[in-house]
């Protein structure tokens, strides 16, 4: 199952002090708050598709391309799940479509990009290529 990451909640500020941060680059497209996101090789931040590398998640929603954003890396925890259907312990991947999450290995993420810390929560533990 594929899923857009909820925007009822935004990123544990605690965690953002020591996540990594990828900082001074702007965006190529919309992006919504929570949304994976990768850089790719023209230096500008997408909704995470496979075309780049995997960076983190947005922590904040960026209206339109060409706005500066601050990208949150490893360590990092999400609000992820609006209906609590996440399940704590459990890794979570990469969708296929740009911007989603699977509950599964994809093409885009044989590895493994997230793990649930809550019913509603996910962490990032991987950054890069994933595929």
């Amino acid at each position: 199952m594929e899923f857009k990451p909820g925007t009822l909640g935004g990123h544990d500020t605690t965690t953002a002090h020591f996540a990594t941060q990828v900082t001074g680059a702007v965006t190529g497209e919309p992006i919504d708050v929570n949304q994976p996101v990768e850089l790719r090789a023209d230096g500008r931040l997408y909704k995470a598709s496979g075309q780049g590398a995997f960076m983190g998640s947005s922590p904040r929603t960026a209206k339109t391309a060409s706005q500066a954003l601050t990208v949150h890396g490893i360590g990092q925890r999400f609000h992820a799940s609006d209906d609590a259907s996440l399940t704590p312990g459990k890794t979570y991947y990469l969708g296929t479509a740009p911007g989603t999450i699977s509950d599964a290995p994809t093409a885009n993420d044989a590895q493994g990009a997230f793990v649930a810390v809550s019913t509603r929560d996910l962490m990032v533990v991987r950054i890069g290529k994933l595929a």
